[in-house]
């Protein structure tokens, strides 16, 4: 115990992240544990919070663990100042999500410099009439991929914002979310896909963000592709903010 606590020690202490599961902690898990290593499992509340305590990131289910290898690991490099969040979607239930699920985030009032640069990208959108400027941005279904992109990056740009969610509910033919088939003439590969676009945003930007695909197995792939380009991107806007949350406290935004 001694030993593993000073090694993570170390490792958190140049710079770098250490992600744990502990297994063992039901009497069940003891016993599978020993069964299989020869160790036996100790008090997981205290080993949980010793771990904690010199900023292990401590995952508390296997899904957890997943994605926070996923997201420490491309979001390697990227700095936030704080927990002021830019959100977009073209969804108004999943703006209303982000705003149910900040956690210890909370949503940044957007720069007066701001206003005209997303006013005017609403405007050559033509979705003016439709969409204003608040944070979340709900940009409809009426939003295509140079929208969708322009706005995101312009958040990300803003000086109030420290880190960002963009969340894509892809159900329109207005953005290029899927894979290439019979029947369209999308494909989520291109670079100038909306998967493209962002994977440019994230190696342009070093603020931290993450994507969200809130829809089902047909925009998979554009879920893979949106990684494949290194965007942290989940399922769900509570799984991703929880994340975020976790990313954060991690790295002492």
């Amino acid at each position: 115990g001694a030993k593993v606590l000073s090694a993570c020690k170390k490792i958190i202490t140049s710079g770098r992240t250490v992600i744990f599961y502990r297994a063992g902690r039901t009497a069940a898990g003891a016993a599978a544990s020993a069964s299989h290593t020869a160790s036996i499992a100790g008090d997981y509340p205290v080993t949980r919070e010793l771990l904690k305590q010199i900023g292990v990131v401590v995952a508390e289910s296997l899904d957890e663990f997943d994605d926070a290898m996923t997201m420490f690991s491309l979001l390697e490099g990227k700095q936030a100042k704080g927990y002021k969040l830019g959100a977009v979607s073209n969804a108004g239930f999943e703006c209303v999500a982000f705003a149910d699920n900040l956690g210890s985030l909370s949503l940044a009032e957007f720069s007066a410099s701001s206003h005209p640069k997303l006013e005017a990208i609403f405007k050559d959108a033509k979705i003016s009439d439709i969409v204003d400027v608040h944070n979340p941005v709900d940009l409809t279904p009426m939003a295509d991929d140079t929208a969708y992109y322009e706005t995101f990056k312009a958040v990300l740009e803003d000086e109030n914002v420290d880190t960002g969610i963009v969340g894509i509910v892809p159900l329109t033919v207005r953005m290029n979310t899927l894979a290439k088939g019979e029947g369209h003439t999308e494909d989520v590969t291109l670079d100038t896909s909306i998967a493209g676009l962002y994977g440019k945003l994230i190696h342009a930007t070093k603020k931290p963000w993450v994507a969200v695909v809130d829809s089902g197995a047909l925009y998979d792939p554009l879920a893979r592709e949106l990684e494949r380009r290194g965007v942290p991107t989940f399922r769900t806007a509570d799984r991703a903010l929880a994340m975020l949350n976790i990313w954060l406290k991690a790295k002492g935004a």
